[in-house]
């Protein structure tokens, strides 16, 4: 894609998850930041904040590399991390841990992937980051996509963790 259809495409899923009754009932959610071609976040962000609702973002941390949420308020508050993937730095200038934000404590998670089949499968890029964190709890998933990334079926393993929802370009799909 052209970073021009990256936008606009982006822009309309975006446009889809903020009009969903998902987005509405969630007070705390979780998103990403972009990278690879995949779904932008920037909208889902803005719009979030602007309504009150607390947004995290997650950063790899520790030697087991897990995933750790921390609340976000300003997007100037991420840096690359991990993968030059946007993230929160998630300590202040003591080194201190600021604003982690416990995963049952998140209404709604809105995660990326490389393809995603109609019965909520999900491929990643195969580190099982998400997997490790959504097999903890009972919170909602939603799963951003391009229509092109949609498959039939995509390989998945017993400790894959199928999102609720999927939103592309052009349709909402529930699970």
């Amino acid at each position: 894609m052209t970073e021009e259809e990256l936008t606009s495409l982006s822009a309309l899923v975006q446009s889809a998850l903020l009009a969903s009754q998902e987005f509405e009932a969630a007070g705390t959610l979780a998103i990403y930041s972009g990278t690879r071609g995949e779904v932008m976040t920037d909208l889902i962000f803005e719009e979030a904040r602007k309504l009150g609702k607390s947004v995290c973002y997650p950063r790899v941390m520790g030697e087991s590399e897990e995933l750790v949420f921390f609340s976000v308020e300003k997007r100037e508050e991420l840096i690359k991390g991990t993968f030059g993937i946007l993230e929160p730095s998630g300590t202040d200038k003591n080194g201190e841990s600021v604003r982690e934000v416990t995963p049952v404590s998140i209404d709604l998670f809105v995660i990326p992937g490389v393809a995603f089949d109609k019965n909520g499968g999900r491929l990643g890029f195969g580190a099982g980051y998400y997997d490790k964190v959504l097999s903890g709890v009972d919170t909602l998933v939603i799963g951003l996509c391009f229509e092109f990334q949609l498959e039939e079926k995509v390989p998945t393993e017993a400790h894959d963790v199928p999102v609720d929802v999927i939103i592309t370009e052009s349709r909402l799909i529930r699970h």
